[in-house]
């Protein structure tokens, strides 16, 4: 570090400690956290890091999240004798040693979390005593001690009674370094040594025992001392203690080698153990004489002395003196009934002593500081009383302090890594405190901005150089332009402009912002440019841009990015020279340069619930760029976002919030420190993050929640690397290199299970615990305890604890980290599993080791081996018997299964008949209209066409009924109805079988109860059916028979019935019920294939109606069809015929006269040349479509799909017809190649194809076809369609002709001719003066071809692309001849003409007259 920047830390840290200090974070636990009782005499951690609280009512176990209460229990032999605790001790061996108030002493095993029975008639010990064996001694008011030792089987306990030790109270047990425990009671001293009790002294009142070197020294109650041999047991000397006033005895406690500290009711002695001389301790205790004393052992035995005073004495044993604190003054001492201290040596060398009444003192043994911690009315977070009973240290350094009436007070003593600085005196008011603005000038001197409207500024060693008030705003942020000067935004008072080093002076620009609007004066950002230029952001009028010259401020507003973010809070320009700005409408970002150019050239982002890489929030409050150009945008609410990829102009981003360990997800500023790692200031704390692990750390500098509500925007980096803060609270600096990382080195810790929502102890009925979870690696569990809870904690007792959990073989990532500390899982299937958890602390760190607990899920009974086993042979069996069933089923089904086949084959084979036929139907048909469309024929020869146009007709029908049985079967039909005049359509019907009835000389007979009804029909299913039952009725009825039509509408029923019956054989009886069976023939004699009546029963179902057969009154049959009337609102699917483009049936098609006869000869000769492209691989039909389009087109025939696409590059055809069905590749794949080909896209294309259905047509018209002709069609309406498309193209030609220049297409162009279009006006218009402009210069541009760009140019527009480019270049001149005052000259040269007399040519060619004409035209119409 640079030397100069090392003197001015150590002064800074010096200067600004002044006003640092020692925080208390005080956190209260109460009944209302789970707390039994708020009492708590006592406090125990134990060897697993569970915290104990004894309470009047009952033992409180907590694990940091959670207390559970051990209370005495009815039923229970095993249980808490008392629920008032009065102590609480643990053995080498972690059971817990309870103490109640009635001196009933409880042994808790936390392995099986229950107490255990002490086999002993009397429980009521006062005392207990721990050896080094690991014996647990007891001992009390009555003439008893027990031993209880640990072995495998459990506790054994040795009485020692009045047998051993007489009727004598015992007053101690104590143990001396080798091993024996000496017991001493009313009347005798015993040595227990190997199992054996040895009587050392009798007759004596035996009071306590010192141990000092090789001797031990034992004091009776009449004051006598005896010196024993700690090995032979011999009496060395016996001394009587001469006190100079004659008192009882107190305590004794060894001070140092040779002296013996005796406390006594009036005086307190030394006894020197060489010369066993005593003397008067007033010495040691600063020349007092310490009546009454007692003395006190903290947890390191230290001694501490104390007399009911107020005042207790701490012993030094390198001095060999007490050193005395006055903890409780005599106005408190007079009102309680005894002094209470609780003393604990922490392991920071602090001392901590608890009083009662008077609150907690903490020495500071390096310093002699002492803090004296007590309870005020007015403070919530502090201590809730003064009447302290119990205190302890946990593993983690937090010290617990247990209260009278008020529960569980935790203190956690944050030792301050910061130095922190107020720029108005603490005694100011609380906004000079807040510090809203922090900014380091090039010359190291420090400007605060407070919210109070206070401007600091200070040198680099804090020394103040000057001080503004700003009236009416408050200053909120700063930047240096490049000369130096200081830009102030503040919130209320525009812009303030300190020149370069002038520290007293200063230039106000609010007038000029709020003329642009009222909000203008609240500037939160201030950013300089790489090109120097100052850009402000504002609170309410979005973003300007500002120059200050000589004394005024010009300004540049942005209405369209004002649009989209109005409250700017923070501008940064990154390493690329882009600007980013954040404020309460997401992120937006811009080129500096391009946005003065074009102010809508900017990007914005926002957040986007369906996108989880968009922003996280909407509320951008700081952006920083780190040392490598990352971006980090920091959010209100969304946490950290860092922009991790960049795709053209979308970002996507990676987000950090609590649930990665930040501290808080409202982040008000971003920093950099030297190790390349980020302060973040939040809303209630820091988090320190490391870009490099994704791992965060969090602190907390105060223990007031102002100091830990940092201000936005109020951080930076000083020169000498520290970071500066602003805060509710003041001003902080950090030395990032004072900041040690913090691991995580405590284990996680199970702490509950609960299966089926019961909690689950050790050793009960149904648990699978043979001892505490917390010690359990692996349980097992029943099928139906597949749904459990476990709980767990880190017990470091830290508020932020996260966990992350798996149970593996169940999920395959861990789930989220959470501050929730249990993973419930339901209905897990069996099988083994592991369940895996681990955890962060406070700070953030995750630690290494994670806690596992192996899961055994057992099969349920019924999927256990031997179940298996009985499932397979009932299975066998129930085989078997299936077996002999299935054979009697199986010759059944096969016979229904070769109906069902040989049905379908069928209907295949008639299907695929049916779509051969309509390709020779094509020619069939096509020829016949042809031929009947010439005039001079002979009665005969007409005659026999119409026999062939009829049986053809009769054909198609056929071919179309079978077509339509498939589409029923395949569930594909649909009914399309439109509004029909029934009666006449079915009359219509009716006439076409009037001739066949004449020939057989029928009584044929239509007769309907209307004259007229219009009803929504489907005509073309119903002609099907009407048919269908006529024709049935024509092949049974005999010559002279009778048929009759009956249409019957009961408007009533709203039913339609079609009667259809005739004088014939009629039906057998046992015949009837197979009608409407498919291919069943009633009588073999006479043709048809036996699907016209089950198709006929087919239609009507699907209209929701029904068909039935009756006999005729006479002999004969009656067919009866009914379907609903329906109304508009009733149909389904409606046909409106406007959108059908062709008919679905060209068969019926019938033209009233040749078409070709509406188009002159002089329209038809244009086509003559029109190139036409057919591709059919039929060589019958393309043959037949050579010779018929012969007459009016150039024909090119292709014989395949690969054929076409190669001749149509080739020849350039005018028009398409392409069939559909082809090898190599079918007509759909062929449409979509010449359609996706920018040379041939814009050539229309006619498809002819025998796919007749609805989804075939849309398959072909969305591949591209201009038109869908289904087989076999009229020819007439094939020539008809193609002139149409030629027209159309031929319009568009026109319209270039007309309007050159157009920068659309009509809607019938393709989008690929659209682009062109608009890319060839383009590249005309940027080139229109440019005299050299050239062909080859154009196709270039263009990226074609020449070839190929004169024939599109050519095919789209109808001219040369030379044409064009003169055309448009004269319409150019034109407009400008009639809008400008230039001269004819002047024209020419602008539109590229470099001779005005050729232009003068050109001009009049196009319109007719010359240049200077059109200039008076023009003026005469204006």
């Amino acid at each position: 570090m640079n030397i100069k920047y090392f003197f001015l830390s150590c002064f800074l840290f010096i200067y600004l400690n002044v006003n640092a200090e020692k925080s208390f974070r005080i956190q209260n636990l109460t009944t209302k956290d789970g707390l039994s009782q708020n009492t708590i005499s006592c406090i125990l951690q134990d060897k697993q890091g569970f915290l104990w609280f004894g309470s009047l009512n009952g033992l409180n176990k907590y694990d940091g999240n959670e207390f559970t209460a051990l209370q005495p229990s009815y039923g229970q032999t095993t249980t808490l004798s008392d629920s008032r605790i009065k102590n609480i001790r643990e053995d080498k061996f972690g059971y817990l040693w309870v103490q109640t108030n009635i001196d009933h002493i409880n042994c808790y095993n936390s392995q099986s979390e229950s107490f255990i029975s002490l086999n002993s008639a009397n429980n009521q010990y006062a005392n207990i005593y721990f050896a080094q064996s690991g014996d647990v001694w007891l001992w009390g008011n009555k003439n008893d001690c027990l031993k209880l030792t640990h072995t495998p089987k459990g506790l054994e306990s040795k009485s020692f009674g009045n047998n051993s030790l007489g009727s004598g109270t015992v007053n101690f047990i104590s143990e001396v370094k080798s091993g024996e425990i000496w017991i001493g009671t009313h009347n005798k001293l015993f040595c227990f040594k190997d199992k054996q009790l040895k009587l050392l002294i009798k007759n004596s009142n035996f009071h306590s025992i010192v141990e000092n070197g090789a001797f031990v020294y034992v004091f009776t109650d009449n004051n006598k001392m005896y010196k024993i041999d700690k090995e032979s047991h011999k009496i060395t000397n016996e001394v009587k203690l001469n006190f100079p006033i004659h008192s009882s005895l107190h305590n004794t406690a060894l001070l140092s080698l040779n002296n013996i500290l005796i406390t006594t009711h009036e005086e307190s002695y030394v006894l020197n153990t060489q010369t066993l001389q005593i003397h008067l301790a007033n010495s040691l205790f600063k020349g007092q004489s310490l009546k009454n004393a007692f003395t006190q052992m903290d947890n390191k035995n230290h001694i501490w002395v104390y007399n009911k005073s107020g005042v207790i004495w701490q012993y030094n044993s390198e001095q060999h003196s007490f050193k005395p604190f006055e903890l409780i003054p005599p106005s408190i001492i007079s009102n309680i009934d005894m002094e209470r201290y609780s003393i604990y040596h922490d392991s920071k060398d602090m001392i901590w002593i608890s009083t009662y009444g008077n609150g907690l003192f903490v020495i500071q043994q390096k310093n002699n500081e002492i803090f004296h911690l007590k309870h005020h009315k007015n403070e919530f977070d502090g201590l809730r009383t003064n009447f302290l009973l119990s205190i302890t240290e946990d593993r983690s350094g937090n010290i617990w302090l247990g209260t009278e009436y008020a529960g569980i007070s935790k203190i956690n003593l944050i030792e301050n890594k910061y130095q922190s600085f107020y720029p108005g005196h603490r005694s100011s008011s609380d906004e000079d405190n807040i510090v809203r603005l922090i900014y380091e000038d090039e010359n190291e001197n420090v400007w605060l901005g407070t919210k109070s409207g206070q401007l600091y500024i200070y040198d680099k060693f804090f020394s103040l150089i000057a001080k503004h008030q700003i009236k009416g705003g408050m200053p909120y942020i700063l930047a240096a332009d490049t000369k130096g000067n200081k830009w102030i935004g503040t919130k209320g008072n525009g812009l303030l402009i300190f020149d370069n080093n002038c520290f007293t002076s200063y230039k106000t620009y609010k007038k000029e912002l709020i003329n642009l609007d009222l909000q203008a004066d609240k500037i939160y950002a201030v950013c300089k440019d790489s090109k120097g230029r100052m850009w402000l952001g504002t609170f309410g009028f979005g973003l300007l841009l500002a120059k200050e010259h000589n004394g005024t401020l010009e300004l540049i507003n942005f209405p369209e990015l004002r649009k989209k973010q109005t409250r700017i809070r923070t501008i940064v320009q990154d390493k690329n020279g882009q600007m980013w700005l954040g404020g309460n409408n997401g992120l937006l970002t811009f080129d500096p340069d391009s946005i003065l150019q074009d102010k809508s050239k900017f990007s914005h982002y926002q957040f986007n619930n369906r996108d989880d890489a968009s922003l996280s929030n909407n509320e951008v409050k700081t952006i920083f760029e780190d040392s490598k150009g990352t971006l980090w945008i920091g959010t209100s609410g969304g946490g950290l976002n860092k922009i991790i990829k960049r795709e053209n102009k979308h970002l996507h981003f990676e987000h950090f919030t609590t649930k990665q360990g930040l501290v808080n997800d409202i982040i008000q500023g971003i920093q950099e420190d030297e190790n390349q790692n980020l302060w973040i200031s939040t809303e209630s704390g820091i988090s320190l993050f490391f870009p490099q692990e994704n791992h965060f750390e969090n602190y907390s500098l105060s223990s007031k929640w102002e100091g830990d509500l940092f201000c936005e925007s109020a951080i930076c980096k000083s020169k000498n690397g520290a970071i500066y803060l602003g805060s509710y609270d003041g001003f902080y600096t950090i030395q990032p290199d004072s900041i040690k990382n913090h691991s995580n080195s405590e284990p996680i810790i199970l702490t509950e299970l609960f299966i089926n929502g019961a909690k689950i102890l050790p050793e009960g009925k149904t648990s699978p615990l043979s001892q505490s979870i917390s010690s359990t690696k692996e349980i097992n569990l029943k099928h139906n305890q597949h749904s459990f809870t476990i709980q767990f904690a880190i017990l470091n007792y830290q508020n932020t604890n996260r966990y992350t959990y798996i149970l593996d073989g169940f999920e395959t990532q861990w789930n989220p980290s959470t501050q929730h500390n249990q993973a419930t899982y339901r209905n897990i299937p069996p099988g083994t599993y592991t369940f895996r958890v681990k955890g962060s602390n406070h700070m953030g760190t995750w630690g290494e080791n994670e806690t596992k607990l192996l899961i055994t899920i057992e099969q349920p009974i019924w999927r256990s081996t031997k179940a298996i086993i009985l499932y397979f042979i009932l299975v066998i069996v129930i085989g078997a018997i299936a077996l002999k069933i299935n054979r009697k089923i199986y010759h059944l089904n096969a016979a229904i299964q070769f109906e069902h086949q040989l049905s379908e084959y069928k209907i295949r084979f008639i299907t695929n008949i049916s779509h051969e036929f309509r390709t020779p139907l094509t020619i069939i048909r096509s020829t016949i209209e042809n031929l009947m469309a010439q005039k001079d024929m002979t009665e005969s020869i007409k005659k026999h066409l119409q026999y062939l146009d009829k049986s053809s007709r009769r054909l198609l029908r056929l071919t179309n009924q079978f077509l339509e049985y498939r589409k029923i079967q395949n569930e594909q039909a649909k009914v399309e109805c439109e509004p029909t005049e029934v009666v006449g359509f079915f009359e219509d019907l009716f006439s076409t079988f009037e001739e066949l009835a004449e020939r057989k000389m029928l009584s044929f007979d239509f007769v309907s109860n209307l004259s007229s009804f219009v009803m929504q029909l489907d005509k073309e299913k119903m002609e099907k059916v009407a048919y269908n039952l006529l024709s049935n009725a024509f092949k049974f009825v005999n010559r002279k028979g009778k048929i009759s039509f009956i249409l019957n509408i009961n408007q009533e029923l709203k039913t339609l019935s079609i009667s259809v019956s005739d004088n014939g054989k009629g039906v057998p009886k046992k015949e009837q019920g197979l009608l409407f069976t498919r291919f069943k023939q009633i009588s073999p004699s006479k043709p048809g294939i036996g699907i016209g009546l089950n198709l006929s029963y087919e239609i009507i179902k699907l209209h929701d109606g029904n068909i039935q057969y009756t006999e005729t009154p006479g002999g004969g049959a009656t067919f009866i069809a009914s379907i609903p009337i329906l109304t508009n609102t009733e149909t389904k699917v409606i046909r409106h015929q406007q959108q059908v483009l062709q008919p679905t049936n060209p068969e019926i098609i019938e033209l009233e006269s040749n078409p070709l006869t509406t188009l002159s000869e002089k329209e038809l000769e244009q086509y003559k040349n029109f190139k036409v492209l057919v591709i059919e691989d039929d060589p019958d039909v393309s043959d037949y479509l050579n010779d018929f389009l012969q007459q009016y087109f150039k024909v090119i025939v292709a014989v395949n799909g690969l054929d076409g696409i190669n001749k149509c590059s080739l020849v350039n055809p005018q028009l398409i017809i392409c069939d559909a069905m082809m090898p190599k590749m079918n007509g759909f794949q062929v449409i979509k190649r010449i359609k996706s080909d920018f040379q041939t896209c814009h050539i229309p294309i006619v498809m002819l194809t025998a796919y007749v259905s609805s989804p075939y047509q849309l398959k072909g018209i969305t591949a591209g076809a201009d038109a869908y002709i289904t087989k076999p069609f009229s020819s007439q309406y094939l020539i008809i369609r193609m002139v149409k498309l030629l027209e159309q193209r031929h319009t568009l030609q026109q319209k270039y002709a007309m309007e050159p220049g157009v920068s659309s297409l009509p809607n019938f162009a393709v989008n690929k001719d659209n682009e062109f279009i608009k890319e060839l006006n383009l590249i005309i218009k940027q080139n229109i003066s440019n005299t050299d402009f050239s062909i080859n210069e154009f196709h270039e541009k263009m990226s074609m071809g020449r070839t190929i760009f004169y024939k599109k140019v050519k095919g789209l527009t109808g001219f040369t692309p030379n044409d064009y480019i003169r055309v448009i270049r004269m319409k150019e001149a034109a407009k400008l001849l009639t809008t400008t005052k230039l001269n004819v000259s002047e024209v020419a040269y602008k539109v590229g003409s470099s001779n005005p007399f050729y232009f003068s040519k050109c001009f009049k060619q196009q319109f007719g007259v010359s240049p200077s004409v059109y200039i008076k035209n023009g003026s005469a119409k204006s």
